[in-house]
């Protein structure tokens, strides 16, 4: 048993632990909520972690994104969350896809790989593209509502 997940194996057991470390996970989105899952997930000891976002660290995102840094000003979100998952855990493979998701490039991307998708994408047309389609290939999604800059969940 690899030591960095002795705590998570006294929760979960080691059988939970080897599963978490063959699992398959995609994060779409890695803003303001996804870069917070998307850590949890290397911390857990997720094994392959697929992560999608086309965007790059801008100054308004430091005030709510984990990857935001003065020092990650203008590089890509994927570029980042890679090297930061390298500083944390040996035991994760992370597959960076510069892409904007959306019914446009949803093709590019089989879904069927995944165990288990996490959808933190902003935009409502990119989001309902994701969830039918994680829906068709059956692969669980777990989505986050909070649409970024909407506060009223009933305007959506």
């Amino acid at each position: 048993m690899n030591e960095q997940f002795l705590r998570t194996a006294m929760l979960l057991g080691e059988d939970a632990v080897e599963k978490l470390g063959q699992a398959r996970v995609a994060v779409f989105g890695i803003g303001g909520v996804g870069s917070y899952a998307f850590e949890a997930l290397v911390r857990s000891g997720v094994g392959t972690i697929h992560i999608f976002d086309s965007d790059t660290v801008a100054v308004s995102n430091l005030n709510r994104q984990l990857i935001a840094l003065k020092s990650t000003l203008g590089k890509s979100k994927t570029e980042v969350a890679l090297k930061r998952a390298a500083d944390i855990s040996d035991a994760v493979r992370v597959v960076e896809h510069n892409i904007f998701y959306s019914p446009e490039t949803a093709d590019d991307v089989d879904l069927t790989q995944f165990d288990c998708i996490i959808d933190a994408i902003d935009t409502v047309t990119c989001k309902t593209e994701l969830i039918c389609r994680a829906k068709e290939s059956g692969v669980p999604i777990i989505s986050v509502m909070g649409t970024a800059n909407k506060l009223d969940p009933t305007k959506l």
